[in-house]
């Protein structure tokens, strides 16, 4: 049997520099003769990130039209499309910037279920130094909302490991005064800084995540306020062909194009999240202009450069901020416009795209220890190791149960359990009224028998997925 890949998953609120963190890491796996597979995740499609990553060379799949933690199949079918194209050693996944909960909706059930397949690393939480400076207090400054800020702080309390980022464009006083209110406000992670950009520091980061095993425990979050404050963030993705009639300075452009959207939200008091934006002369050179901006008080950063002038390219642009997202496509359509002889978009054909919306509520994956008191609870198995259960029936029932966004718990195979007299199973019998979809029930009872645990007589039912069909089991679960 092969050795189970490594799932590294790298988080962090929006601009935190989780892009670069991602290609500084997979630079260095791939150096030492490590296979990686990267999975990028956002809104929409036309993602900067992946336009990014695919340019150095890596293979990405990408997971559009929600978080990691609502698209559970989506991300499990990306490792696969991975493994069949390169059969990674590592996976490096990085989750849209405003979401949080992924201990619970990622690493639980890639731990519980698909323990054979995947070792899940630490959970790395990257932050940019000055907003997350301005968000304990230690600056003051342009900032978000109570709701998205509260947004924020749940991916630190979340967090194995706190990576301040950046630590090149900031003062060591600074950082060392931000890392240690860091470590005293979320004592639970390791706070780390480095620089993903130049790599200063980032050796104790990889060991981290490469060497140990997380230690992390699902959120107490109220999913309202999470809601709510997902909600304020409008994002807008857009991919517009630019042409000119003599040669322009693509990288200067560029630059310019961000202030003029930074001046524009900024004079109506409105935060940037991110601007990323990438210029592609597709003049075979393999380089790009790329801009990021992080906050409508920041300026943009010019990351990487066009070697010549172009008289045309593609022009991404990912841009999120706590606004209406029409206002979004209203302003950047209007800058667009207003470019000094440069057409966005073509009058012989070529096409202008863009997406644009709000966060909306996600409907989460339950992975957590049981509902709530006094509830029904659902107990999956993935029959691992033993495969009697029909794969297409096992998987049907597990993508029914993710999308119904009801809590259930999960593990990888009840006969292994019994066999090693795992102690969570006396949890599971004495955790009171509870439907359990596995095998034969009469076996399902033996096995809890013989490892000391006896389901009680009432109150436990147990659904049989080797013979009923997918359907009428997710039924009956969630009845």
């Amino acid at each position: 049997m092969a050795e189970p890949a490594r799932y590294v998953m790298i988080g962090g609120f929006l601009g935190a520099g989780k892009t670069t963190a991602v290609a500084r890491l997979a630079r260095h796996l791939t150096d030492r003769g490590k296979r990686v597979g990267l999975i990028c995740n956002d809104q929409s499609s036309g993602l900067v990130d992946t336009t990014l990553l695919r340019s150095q060379g890596f293979p990405v799949e990408e997971i559009t039209g929600g978080c990691f933690c609502c698209r559970f199949n989506s991300l499990l079918e990306a490792a696969e499309a991975l493994t069949r194209d390169s059969r990674p050693d590592l996976f490096l996944a990085e989750p849209v910037g405003s979401c949080t909960d992924l201990v619970a909706t990622v690493s639980y059930p890639l731990r519980r279920i698909y323990g054979d397949r995947f070792t899940v690393a630490p959970l790395s939480v990257m932050v940019d130094p000055l907003r997350a400076a301005r968000m304990v207090g230690l600056v003051e400054g342009r900032s978000f909302s109570e709701k998205v800020t509260y947004v924020y702080r749940k991916q630190l309390q979340e967090a194995d490991v706190i990576v301040v980022n950046k630590c090149d464009a900031h003062p060591a006083d600074l950082l060392d005064e931000l890392s240690a209110a860091l470590g005293g406000e979320f004592p639970q992670a390791t706070v780390l800084t480095c620089s993903a950009r130049t790599g200063a520091g980032v050796d104790a980061w990889f060991e981290t995540v490469l060497a140990e095993n997380p230690a992390s425990r699902p959120l107490e979050i109220d999913y309202d306020i999470y809601a709510e404050g997902e909600a304020r963030l409008g994002w807008l993705n857009c991919t517009v062909q630019l042409r000119a009639g003599e040669p322009f300075d693509g990288n200067r452009t560029l630059v310019d194009l961000a202030r003029k959207l930074r001046g524009r939200l900024a004079a109506a008091g409105e935060e940037i999240a991110h601007l990323k934006m990438t210029l592609d002369a597709r003049d075979g050179s393999g380089t790009l202009s790329v801009v990021s901006l992080v906050g409508s008080d920041r300026e943009p950063d010019l990351r990487e450069s066009l070697l010549d002038r172009v008289d045309a390219g593609e022009l991404v642009v990912n841009l999120r901020a706590e606004t209406d997202p029409v206002r979004l496509e209203t302003v950047l359509r209007e800058t667009l416009a207003a470019l000094d002889g440069i057409e966005a978009g073509s009058r012989r054909g070529s096409s202008t795209w863009s997406s644009c919306g709000r966060d909306g509520r996600c409907r989460r994956t339950g992975w957590r220890d049981g509902a709530a008191d006094g509830a029904m609870k659902i107990l999956y198995c993935n029959c691992t190791y033993a495969k009697v259960v029909p794969a297409d029936v096992k998987k049907d029932v597990l993508r029914r149960l993710c999308d119904s966004g009801q809590a259930f718990d999960a593990v990888a195979d009840l006969c292994d359990m019994s066999a090693r007299k795992d102690p969570a199973l006396r949890k599971i019998a004495e955790g009171g009224d509870t439907k359990i979809a596995a095998c034969y029930p009469r076996a399902v009872k033996w096995l809890f028998h013989a490892a000391g645990t006896p389901l009680p007589g009432e109150g436990v039912d147990v659904l049989n997925m080797r013979e009923d069909s997918a359907e009428d089991i997710a039924k009956e679960l969630l009845a």
